[in-house]
This record gives structure tokens, C-alpha cells and sequence, in this order.
């Protein structure tokens, strides 16, 4: 199973486009408290409009 697979199925991520990889996970002291914050990638190419043709 992938790094993306296993986050996403922890996490409960639905979204295709979202994508981690190897040591995205960090330890993060937020608003007094350590966290544990991912970070991933949000692949997305957007269609071209039918109308105008632009990105």
C-alpha cells in the first residue's frame, strides 16, 4: 500500500487529487500544543472552458 493510500484511508480522504509522499508527516508545536501536521500535494489540472478555452 502507498504512503497517498494509507494517509487518505486514516484520514478518511475521498479526494483523488490530494497526494503525500515519503516523511510528510512532522511534529509541529501549534497554539501551545504539539501536532502532528501532514503535508501533501493537491494534483489538479483544471479543464480548458468550452466557451473561451482558458485555464
Amino acid at each position: 500500500m502507498s504512503y497517498t493510500q494509507l494517509i487518505k484511508d486514516t484520514l478518511n480522504i475521498l479526494d483523488l487529487n490530494i497526494h503525500f509522499e515519503e516523511n510528510c508527516l512532522t511534529k509541529e508545536k501549534y497554539k501551545g500544543q504539539i501536532c502532528m501536521i501532514y503535508r501533501g500535494r493537491l494534483r489538479y489540472s483544471p479543464e480548458k472552458c468550452v466557451h473561451c478555452h482558458c485555464v
